[in-house]
């Protein structure tokens, strides 16, 4: 899987080789590191050579750093763009919002490709604060600073279940609160119970008013994934004049459940079969169960078909649960004016096309991955969009009254 890292060299040598090595889970990942523009080459040429990495990039991941969108200028523009075309495509991002010093102007006050990369956040549906989570009350032993802390489960930090299977704990250094809305979600919050609030001042205590104060966000509609982190949670154990900073050490789990929800949501193909073979179990499953909550399971042998009923036929018993997703779609269609009803209008036709489309296509494939990896037949979109309207209209119809 082709993951794109959008920080400059030394931000991905600090947290790379320690973020990919967690990721023992998989290890197929082939990264793809941006160059920085360094006049070896004309801008434009750079600019294109970016262009081209995007394009190739299955996942992207930011450790904090946006001096490659800035180097952009007046293209950075062109080039939050493409990054936000590529997340409504199913790309998954991982973006930290650290406070590098540098960084400071560009999130809040930053002309020209400031403006841009803070379009890419509302596109993420978030925007970054200037206020600051004081951790004095969950700080380390061995860090007198209070911008480094523990969120945990115990306080009602940790709220993804997923992504913090197993973690009970996340050591995060100088964090801010995130504002969010519409189809983002949090997953790491900053309890006022814990932790105080402070404004780019450092003056009094405050919140946000009517927002959770977040730290962590996921956005997932549809087939988009991004996961937003405020702070630093992945970088290299450094020595500071305030103590040791435990970094990636305090957070190894962390970081791999963080590497398997990005490749899972990536659409590789090898996702893509993979959904696609859980959405033809449930939509076998749900046929078979539609069929008999219409057909009184001792009607059915005398509502198949010949060829079907002798399919089905064990030591002269039929036996339903021998039959597999074309028996089914042979049953519905031996049987429509019984099951017209549950289909709100449908058309005949239209059923039978897309349920045996299934049938002669994605489930010979599903059920014979040899064959489809030797004929090097691969699972695209179309098939996994095929498959979940054949699930919704067969779940629809399991779920609709039955008209006597």
């Amino acid at each position: 899987m082709n993951v794109l890292f959008l920080d400059k060299e030394r931000v991905v040598r600090k947290h790379y080789e320690s973020f990919l090595k967690e990721g023992r889970l998989r290890s197929d990942w082939q990264p793809i590191f941006l160059r920085q523009l360094d006049g070896s080459a004309p801008p434009h040429e750079w600019i294109d050579e970016v262009f081209c990495r995007v394009i190739q990039a299955e996942a992207i991941v930011c450790f904090g750093d946006y001096s490659i969108i800035l180097q952009f200028g007046d293209r950075a523009e062109d080039l939050v763009d493409t990054l936000i075309r590529k997340a409504r495509n199913g790309v998954p991002f991982f973006l930290q919002l650290v406070r590098f010093t540098e960084n400071e102007g560009v999130l809040f006050n930053g002309r020209g490709a400031g403006e841009s990369l803070r379009s890419l956040f509302k596109a993420f549906d978030f925007s970054a604060t200037r206020i600051k989570v004081d951790m004095t009350l969950t700080h380390t032993l061995y860090n007198k600073s209070t911008s480094l802390g523990y969120f945990r489960k115990t306080d009602g930090a940790l709220r993804d279940p997923h992504l913090f299977k197993g973690v009970d704990q996340v050591l995060v250094s100088q964090p801010s609160l995130i504002n969010f809305a519409g189809e983002a979600f949090p997953i790491i919050d900053a309890s006022e119970a814990v932790n105080r609030f402070v404004d780019d001042g450092d003056w009094l205590t405050q919140s946000l008013e009517g927002t959770l104060p977040a730290v962590g966000i996921v956005r997932q509609p549809s087939d988009e994934y991004q996961l937003i982190l405020s702070g630093s949670y992945f970088g290299d154990p450094t020595e500071t004049l305030s103590g040791r900073n435990p970094g990636i050490d305090e957070n190894r789990q962390f970081a791999v459940n963080v590497i398997t929800a990005l490749s899972g949501a990536a659409k590789t193909s090898a996702n893509i079969q993979q959904r696609c073979y859980f959405i033809f179990n449930r939509l076998e499953r749900s046929l078979g169960k539609l069929i008999l909550d219409v057909i009184p399971q001792d009607d059915l042998w005398r509502c198949m078909n010949p060829r079907t009923r002798d399919a089905l036929t064990v030591g002269g018993q039929m036996r339903y649960e021998k039959a597999d997703f074309g028996h089914l779609c042979h049953i519905v269609k031996e049987n429509w004016v019984q099951f017209r009803c549950r289909f709100n209008g449908m058309e005949k036709q239209d059923v039978l096309d897309l349920l045996f489309g299934v049938a002669k296509g994605a489930r010979r494939l599903l059920a014979h991955p040899h064959r489809a990896e030797q004929s090097s037949i691969r699972f695209t979109d179309e098939d996994e969009a095929v498959l979940q309207r054949a699930l919704r209209i067969i779940e629809r119809a399991f779920g609709a009254q039955s008209v006597t």
